[in-house]
Formats: structure tokens, sequence, C-alpha cells
């Protein structure tokens, strides 16, 4: 455990650690920002939602099958989205405003 607190703070190896850690940190910053970057200039006006599907979407089942066995590993992690779930299909969708506004198809 010791080791590993050391390597996180960048003690153990010196300074190529913290270089390996200043790039880490760097990197995750400009992926989130650019991220943001490419959905802005991608919606469309007046919408928060993704942009439309081009393509009739697939059902990936290896997907499902991984998020459920998270949820199930993860109980915390499962109850998140089982609360999100109810509330975009209980509550969002069925608000003319918002369901728009966040791009959601109607039930």
């Amino acid at each position: 455990m010791g080791t590993g607190i050391a390597a996180h703070e960048g003690q153990l190896f010196g300074w190529p650690n913290q270089l390996l850690g200043l790039a880490t940190a760097v990197g995750l910053i400009l992926l989130s920002v650019s991220g943001v970057i490419l959905w802005w200039r991608r919606r469309e006006s007046g919408v928060l939602g993704a942009p439309k599907v081009l393509l009739s979407p697939r059902v990936s089942w290896g997907l499902i099958t991984l998020v459920v066995l998270l949820g199930i590993y993860l109980p915390l992690f499962g109850a998140s989205l089982l609360l999100v779930l109810v509330i975009e299909w209980g509550i969002l969708r069925r608000i003319p405003g918002v369901r728009r506004w966040l791009g959601l198809a109607s039930t």
C-alpha cells in the first residue's frame, strides 16, 4: 500500500513519475474540453440533447450484458442507472418542452 501511495504522490520514481502524472492530467483535461467543443459544434441550436441518429440504432447485447453485470457487482452504480432510466422514461419524456429540448423520443 505504501508503494502505491508513493507512486500516486509522485515520490516513487522522482520527476519521471511526476511528468507522467502531469501528462495524464493534461490529457484528461484536453479530452474533456475537446469533447464539449465537438458536441457544441455538432448539436442542433436550441436543443441540449445528442444529435439525431443518422442510421437506425442497433442493440449491443454485449454492452447490455456488461452494464447489467457491473450494476450487480457495483450496486450503487446499478441503482443510479435505474434512477436515471426511471426519471427519463417516467418523467422527462412526458413533458413536451423538456422532451424536445433534450432530444428525447416520444413514448
